[in-house]
Formats: C-alpha cells, structure tokens, sequence
C-alpha cells in the first residue's frame, strides 16, 4: 500500500520545487505524452462543436479521434483507443455521407 502511495505522488499533476530564496512554488508537470492527449481531446471538442458549420470539422473530428486513439494507446488505455478508432470510422463515414450530399447535383 506505501508502494502505491509513493506511485501516485510521483505522477502527481501538481508537485512542489524549491526555487530561488528558499520559497516553496506550485509547477505544474506536464510530459509530452499528457500534452499530445491534451491537444488531442482538445481538437475533438472543438471540431466536433463545429461540425454543423461545415463538412471539414467533420473529417477534423474524424483525424482528432484518431489522434485520440494514438494517445489512449500509447498511455496503456487500450479501451478507450479502440472506442476513439472506432468514432473516428463512424465520423469518416459521416464525412463521406455529408459530403456526396453536398456535391451531387440538385435537379
């Protein structure tokens, strides 16, 4: 049980440094990985907020969702990778209806 109390203090969000005048700062850590996550679900809001605007926040939120699934993937959720690749095909297709729909000619 310590072993696990020192597992998550060690990958805390927040964690404490010393600085300069001996004056206790809060940082945040952050890796690359958090980051790339981090703008990952971020592109999946907002394109999927603006999808209605237009056909390419469709295929926006179709490449978000496959930057999602990189990203659960390589954190060690395989689960939530499967479900970002298969909204990412359910978002392609929805890309590929809308936009034939588009395009066809209207007599």
């Amino acid at each position: 049980m310590l072993r696990m109390g020192r597992m998550i203090r060690q990958e805390c969000i927040f964690r404490r440094e010393r600085t300069e005048g001996s004056q206790w700062q809060k940082i945040i850590k952050m890796t690359p990985l958090t980051l790339f996550g981090l703008v990952a679900v971020t592109a999946m809001l907002v394109t999927y907020a603006l999808e209605s605007r237009s056909t390419w926040f469709i295929l926006g939120f179709a490449v978000a969702c496959i930057l999602g699934s990189a990203y659960g993937f390589l954190q060690g959720a395989w689960p939530f990778g499967v479900v970002e690749a298969i909204w990412s095909g359910v978002a392609a297709r929805r890309w590929w209806k809308a936009r034939s729909k588009f395009s066809s000619p209207t007599d």
